[in-house]
């Protein structure tokens, strides 16, 4: 039984793929390398380990700074681009456990068909929760522009909607009392 690392294949935490003791037939020796010696590699995050040389041989060594900044800025990158992803849907989910998806598109519905027919009370009604879902999307993107400036993945991933704000800022929209509105 053996150790091995991969030559170029990485995990989700960015470290070249490791396994021990494993049956070395198993591992073809183009990509991987069996029994490397990462003695000197103590203290070092994974993260950082390169493999040099050319098969069947080679090396497991730490990165240059240059490399270990490439790696981190890509992390970052990654980081920030799945935040957004996240914040976004995070926003989405909010705004459709205020009001599912039904009662939004009966509200602009409505919102359409009172400017269509001159109704100014019911317009006056719905406007709070054009208003209040308006300050949801900006707090969304505020909160991009916060995930732009953070230097860190840890930074990054501290960054969250903030519901109980919004909650605040709910207008209560009651679709019954909307419809029952006459001009």
């Amino acid at each position: 039984m053996a150790n091995v690392i991969h030559r170029t294949d990485r995990d989700s935490a960015g470290c070249l793929i490791y396994r021990t003791s494993v049956n070395t037939p198993d591992y073809d020796t183009d990509d991987w390398l069996i029994n490397p010696d990462i003695s000197g590699l103590t203290g070092v995050n994974c993260k950082y380990w390169k493999v040099t040389g050319t098969p069947p041989g080679g090396a497991v060594e730490e990165m240059n700074q240059s490399e270990k900044d490439a790696v981190d800025a890509a992390a970052l990158a990654a980081a920030k681009t799945a935040r957004k992803i996240a914040i976004k849907a995070e926003a989405w989910e909010y705004l459709e456990s205020r009001y599912d998806a039904g009662e939004q598109r009966i509200i602009i519905d409505l919102q359409t068909e009172t400017y269509i027919n001159a109704k100014p009370n019911r317009r006056a009604a719905l406007s709070p929760y054009f208003v209040w879902r308006e300050q949801v999307v900006q707090h969304m993107k505020t909160q991009f522009q916060s995930i732009n400036s953070q230097t860190t993945v840890e930074d990054v991933n501290a960054i969250v909607i903030d519901t109980a704000a919004m909650d605040a800022l709910d207008p209560g929209i009651n679709l019954i009392t909307i419809l029952n509105i006459t001009d």
